[in-house]
């Protein structure tokens, strides 16, 4: 009987034999067809991505596994084409055809199964699934653990923007887009388009500019922009090569709203003009220099500065060996696909795009893991104190460490105290990277986070109990009124904290250990409550025991010889719980 880790080989044996199969196909076109095919995978995926989560039609396209599966083609088939791109002097302008596109999807849909063949292979040598094979099939389920909490920090976004979107008032995002709204705004698109022929065979889409629509357009993109380059982790002062992060954010919040007005102005030529190519006119193409210019236009920015930070929102030739490595689709928002042009596909928005430029960065630039660490201490203890406001509240300043004479204990990150209740809320704050699906990389992290918040918690715990509550009190440089009555501690990974799916569970249980994301969800819905750090304690230890009720979603396909079976790795979750409504998701073990 096999091994788990010689099952795994042989699995993933499958899953390369096929890209090494595709990588034999694609050598033996020309630099020109490859450059067109690549050209059609984006029109491709900006197809689906419009049919699959902006149209009232979504039954067209594709089921929710088949755009997951294509999805995760993408990546290989970057990494086999991006070598040859670049170097033309225009871009391609053959017709995309529905035969095409169907040919096209299909190189994604093989390479896609085999990516998915290959991250379940590595879920099983890791212990998070379980495998069975005949001679004909080859069957996984999520083990046992992995239904304990591995999809629970993965909603905790839409737990909290529920709860955002439906309190009382208006942020200023939501101002924002009502003050910008254009009145009749497909009526006054209708009037900008119009056919476009770059040659005799070829209907696209062309169209006018209006300053009004256009800034009702960087408006609707706004909070996202705001909210995604959070999560990637990039302060706005973070140096990147020769640009910040708000220079970074500037430019990708701009091209957003490029994409997202191009997609609406796409759709209301199509009604208007039935003879134009609806999926070659989604995907489109600019020159490098027009781009730098307008973005120059509208931010004021230097030229060079605009140049620098479009260019690292560019993927290119000599980035394939990230795109071959990591399983994580990687969505462009601008391909350099010739010399003078950037291909600009759209499906880009659908997803955080600072993630993928934030990785490739640090994969190509060996000083990009530290620059972007430097700030994020600081602006999560920022972020921290803001839930804390008010005379109630006293707050550390800057972290601190916990001696015996000269030697450290460990460290306190930050520290908030009650003057109500007395109670002490200390803090261990982490940032860790669970962007990537990585099983291996995302174990690593795990076992980091559990075992360091363990020794944390020990080394807090044994300093109070050697040195007692007014030493502690000094150390953090807090002079409370009132008598410190009870020591609570808390652990907030910024995007990950709940790790026994992972095979690692904490063993110092004083710890509450949340996201960033549900730690703000919890502090919001408990408010202003008589004892808030008890209450904010005792909600998060409670949802760390409450498993997501999951419907398994059987999937099987056909991959080469043998039909794969996932039993219940696709998943369907309904959680009601406190949110402030329902939230149906899609997720993959």
């Amino acid at each position: 009987m096999r091994t788990r880790r010689e099952i795994a080989d042989w699995l993933a044996a499958i899953a390369r034999a096929e890209f090494e199969r595709q990588r034999g196909q694609v050598a033996e076109l020309s630099p020109e067809a490859q450059t067109g095919l690549l050209v059609e995978a984006c029109r491709v995926i900006d197809l689906h991505h419009v049919i699959h989560l902006m149209s009232n039609k979504p039954e067209l396209g594709l089921s929710h596994f088949d755009f997951a599966v294509m999805l995760r083609g993408w990546n290989p088939l970057a990494s086999l084409l991006l070598p040859c791109i670049g170097k033309m002097h225009g871009v391609p302008l053959s017709e995309s055809t529905a035969d095409s596109r169907e040919r096209v999807l299909g190189i994604l849909m093989n390479l896609g199964r085999a990516s998915l063949l290959r991250e379940s292979a590595e879920m099983l040598r890791h212990g998070m699934a379980e495998c069975t094979a005949d001679v004909s099939t080859i069957t996984f389920r999520m083990s046992e653990r992995c239904s304990m909490d591995h999809f629970l920090d993965r909603i905790e976004a839409d737990k909290l923007r529920n709860l955002e979107d439906a309190m009382p008032g208006e942020n200023v995002f939501k101002e924002t887009v009502r003050k910008t709204s254009v009145e009749n705004l497909d009526e006054r698109i209708r009037e900008l388009v119009y056919p476009w022929r770059p040659n005799n065979n070829v209907t696209m889409t062309g169209y006018d500019a209006a300053p009004d629509i256009d800034l009702h357009f960087f408006a609707l993109v706004a909070k996202n922009a705001r909210d995604w380059i959070d999560e990637a982790g990039i302060h706005d002062d973070t140096v990147l090569g020769n640009i910040t992060g708000k220079d970074l954010r500037a430019v990708v919040f701009l091209v957003m709203s490029f994409h997202l007005k191009h997609i609406h102005f796409v759709d209301v030529a199509k009604s208007a003009f039935p003879e134009i190519n609806y999926a070659m006119s989604l995907t489109i193409w600019k020159p490098r220099e027009e781009l730098i210019r307008s973005v120059v236009a509208v931010t004021g920015m230097e030229e060079t500065t605009a140049a620098a930070a479009i260019d690292m929102a560019t993927i290119q030739s000599g980035q394939e060996s990230y795109f071959e490595q990591e399983v994580t689709p990687m969505l462009p928002m601008l391909i350099k696909i010739s010399e003078n042009y950037l291909l600009a596909p759209v499906s880009s928005i659908f997803r955080n795009p600072f993630l993928g430029i934030r990785m490739i960065h640090e994969k190509f630039d060996k000083r990009a893991t530290d620059n972007l660490r430097k700030h994020r201490e600081d602006w999560m203890i920022s972020e921290l104190y803001n839930l804390f406001l008010g005379l109630r509240y006293l707050q550390m300043e800057g972290p601190t460490r916990l001696r015996y004479g000269r030697k450290t204990v460990t460290d306190i990150d930050a520290a908030v105290f009650d003057t109500l209740t007395g109670e002490l809320a200390l803090f261990q704050l982490k940032w860790q990277d669970f962007s990537s699906n990585d099983v291996a990389k995302q174990r690593s992290r795990a076992r980091n986070f559990v075992e360091k918040v363990d020794a944390w918690a020990k080394g807090v715990q044994d300093w109070i109990a050697a040195s007692g509550a007014t030493s502690l009190l000094a150390t953090l440089r807090l002079r409370p009124a009132k008598a410190m009555s009870q020591v609570r501690l808390f652990a907030i990974g910024r995007s990950a904290a709940r790790f026994q799916s992972y095979g690692f569970e904490p063993q110092e249980k004083a710890v509450a250990s949340a996201t960033w994301r549900q730690f703000v969800r919890l502090r919001y819905q408990i408010g202003p409550a008589d004892n808030v750090l008890r209450d904010l304690h005792d909600a998060i230890r409670k949802e760390s025991t409450v498993p997501l009720e999951l419907k398994p979603l059987r999937q099987e396909f056909v991959f080469k010889e043998h039909t794969i079976v996932f039993e219940n790795l696709f998943n369907e979750y309904d959680d009601e719980g406190d949110a402030a409504s329902r939230n149906l998701g899609w997720q993959h073990g």
